[in-house]
């Protein structure tokens, strides 16, 4: 072998071992625990007094310490897991939404444990950020979210169950479907369990069609046209006839 095939080998042999070390770094810093992480005390002073600008803060103010904080990237990923614990509900439900675009699966368990936040905002948030990140192991405590006293953060759960496309939460988004007082909740069960797209959705679905509210009859019937490829058209007679004799086949 030539002296200049030796350093080829060698040059590539050292670029592999950088390479690795960089993804076995980057794997060990998602793995962490982000709270338990240590950051520069000056970085966390710093990041605390921009979340603690956005108290009671106007759009555009929000918008700018937004960017600015994401900028910072993932760095202040521990600082702002602590801040969702913070006294103020706007500084935990920022951090929340700076958590959301994080792409760190170590964040979800902090963010599952504000689905029992005092505040609904902070509750919505933290469902928006959990959908985001793909939290399928948080299904479980999404869907007792279905069942939440605010109608707003009921809609937010149900939503995110359609993002996730979990099968497990189908028959709690046909619960909230047949039950929930508010329309819009039962609209959106209806739009995820479209988006799930199971079978076992479509009898529900059909008596949807009959619900004294127009969005959720229209979107039983979106629902109803996405799982099954097929359209009846509005009725629910025509499809509970088309269904009754399509279902044993």
């Amino acid at each position: 072998m030539s002296n200049f095939s030796q350093k080829i080998l060698i040059i590539v042999a050292a670029i592999s071992i950088v390479l690795g070390g960089i993804w076995y770094l980057q794997r060990e810093w998602i793995l962490q625990d982000p709270a338990k992480v240590t950051v520069d005390p000056r970085l966390e002073r710093e990041v605390h007094a921009l979340l603690e600008e956005s108290i009671n803060a106007d759009f555009q103010k929000r918008m700018t310490l937004f960017f600015e904080l994401r900028s910072r990237g993932r760095e202040i990923v521990p600082v702002l897991v602590r801040a969702l614990n913070d006294e103020h509900e706007d500084v935990r439900a920022f951090s929340a939404n700076l958590l959301q675009y994080s792409e760190n699966a170590a964040v979800i368990p902090y963010l599952e444990a504000r689905l029992h936040d005092e505040s609904p905002r902070v509750r919505k948030t933290a469902l928006i950020a959990l959908g985001d990140l793909g939290a399928i192991d948080a299904v479980p405590a999404i869907i007792l979210v279905l069942n939440d006293e605010d109608q707003l953060t009921r809609c937010q759960a149900a939503y995110v169950l359609g993002v996730l496309k979990n099968e497990t939460a189908v028959t709690y988004l046909v619960r909230t479907l047949e039950h929930d007082p508010y329309p819009i909740a039962r609209q959106t069960a209806a739009n995820s369990l479209g988006e799930i797209g199971d079978a076992e959705a479509v009898p529900p679905l059909i008596d949807s069609l009959d619900d004294t509210n127009h969005l959720v009859r229209s979107a039983s019937m979106v629902a109803l046209n996405r799982i099954t490829g097929v359209n009846m058209g509005p009725t629910k007679e025509a499809w509970a006839g088309w269904w009754n004799k399509t279902k044993g086949l």
